[in-house]
C-alpha cells in the first residue's frame, strides 16, 4: 500500500504541473482539474491505512507483551 501511496502522490504531482501550464487548453484544463480530485479520493484511504499500519507495527504483539509480564 506505501508504493501505491507513492505512486498517487507522483501523479498528484505530475498532474498538478501539468495544470501549472499557461498554454494548456481548457477541456484539457477540466480534465486534469477531475483527474486530480480523483487521485486525491486514492490518496486519502492509502493515508489511512499507511498511519493505521505503521502504529500497529509499533505496538508490541500480544503473545510479547503477556510472556514479558511473567518475566518479573
Amino acid at each position: 500500500m506505501a508504493r501505491f501511496r507513492q505512486t498517487v502522490l507522483f501523479a498528484v504531482r505530475e498532474t498538478s504541473d501539468a495544470l501549472l501550464s499557461p498554454h494548456i487548453v481548457r477541456h484539457r484544463r477540466v480534465e486534469l482539474e477531475q483527474q486530480l480530485e480523483a487521485l486525491v479520493q486514492y490518496l486519502e484511504p492509502a493515508d489511512q491505512y499507511v498511519a493505521k499500519r505503521s502504529v500497529t507495527l509499533r505496538q508490541p504483539r500480544a503473545e510479547f507483551r503477556s510472556s514479558r509480564s511473567k518475566l518479573h
